[in-house]
C-alpha cells in the first residue's frame, strides 16, 4: 500500500465530508439528520484492493481516526476519540476477509459490501459512544441512533458505484497494481480455482 497518497486522499475525503457532505444530508423527522459517509467509500475500496488484512485494518483505522478528529460532537455532546478507528478497522478487516466470495468489480457486491461495512462500523460506534456517554442513553435514544446509522448505511451504499469508478481511476497511486507476469499468473490461478 502506498501510504503518502493514501493520507492525502484521506485528507481530501475528510475535507469533502466536512464541507460538501452537509449539502447531501437531509433530515428525517423520526431519526434525525442522515448523510453519506464518504470515508466509508474509501475504506471499502481499500479493503477490496489491498494485499493483506493488516493493511485493510490499518487503512480503516486511519480513516476512522480522521472521522473521530473531525466529528463535532456525539451523543453526550463530547466525542470520545477511539471508537470510530476501532469500528472502521474491524469493519475493513471483515470486508477484506469476505471479499473473495464476491466479484467486487460488479455493482451489486460493491453496494452490499458498503452497506455491510457501514452497518458494522456505525453499529459499533453508536454502541461504544452510548456506553461511554456520561449519564447513559435511553433505549429509545439508542434505537433511534441505530436507525439513523442504518439509514446512513443505505445512503452511503447507494453512492458506492460512482465513487468506486472514481477511486478506480487513481488506484495505481494507492495500491500496487499487478503487471506483466504477476497479473497473468493471478488470472490463471483464479481460473483454475
Amino acid at each position: 500500500m502506498k501510504w503518502v497518497p493514501f493520507i492525502i486522499l484521506t485528507y481530501l475525503v475528510m475535507l469533502a465530508q466536512c464541507t460538501v457532505g452537509g449539502v447531501f444530508a437531509f433530515s428525517v423527522q423520526a431519526i434525525g439528520i442522515v448523510g453519506p459517509d464518504l470515508t466509508a467509500l474509501v475504506a471499502v475500496f481499500m479493503a477490496l484492493h489491498v494485499r493483506s488484512s493488516s493493511h485493510a485494518a490499518l487503512a480503516g483505522w486511519v480513516l476512522g481516526l480522521a472521522v473521530d478528529l473531525t466529528t463535532v460532537s456525539a451523543i453526550g455532546g463530547v466525542t470520545a476519540v477511539g471508537p470510530m478507528p476501532i469500528a472502521y478497522a474491524i469493519a475493513a478487516a471483515v470486508v477484506f476477509q469476505i471479499r473473495e466470495a464476491f466479484f467486487h468489480e460488479r455493482m451489486a457486491p460493491q453496494i452490499f459490501l458498503t452497506l455491510m461495512f457501514c452497518l458494522v462500523a456505525h453499529g459499533i460506534w453508536v454502541t461504544l459512544q452510548a456506553g461511554l456517554t456520561f449519564g447513559g442513553v435511553s433505549w429509545a435514544g439508542y434505537r433511534r441512533m441505530l436507525l439513523q446509522a442504518a439509514a446512513l448505511a443505505v445512503y452511503t451504499a447507494v453512492l458506492m458505484p460512482p465513487a468506486y469508478i472514481g477511486l478506480r481511476r487513481i488506484r495505481k497511486w494507492l495500491t500496487p497494481v499487478p503487471t506483466g507476469r504477476r497479473r497473468r499468473r493471478q488470472r490463471t490461478t483464479n481460473l483454475t480455482l
